[in-house]
């Protein structure tokens, strides 16, 4: 049988490993939200500069449904094609 003193060295061990476990599973869901805040943001970014180019070029604009299935890197190659039309009608 353990001693009061080896009991609490026993409890105190269990509660920092439970710490350190709870730090181990939620911290990186913490770095993932906060990626996945700025992703949505960068995506949002490429969304309005879309709608802004088709605007620009008297297009009907693309329905933000639509363009958020869409990839980061397919939003990204629609806008460099929008992108190069502007420039090549020589709007700007």
């Amino acid at each position: 049988m353990f001693s009061k003193k080896e009991n609490d060295r026993v409890r105190d061990l269990t509660r920092e490993k439970a710490r350190y476990d709870w730090a181990a599973l939620h911290m990186p869901l913490e770095d993932a939200r906060r990626f996945g805040f700025e992703e949505g943001l960068a995506r949002g970014e490429l969304i309005y500069q879309i709608q802004f180019a088709q605007w620009m070029l008297k297009q009907p604009p693309t329905p933000r449904d639509d363009l958020r299935k869409l990839s980061a890197e397919q939003l990204a190659d629609w806008l460099a094609a929008l992108e190069q039309q502007v420039l090549g009608d020589g709007v700007v």
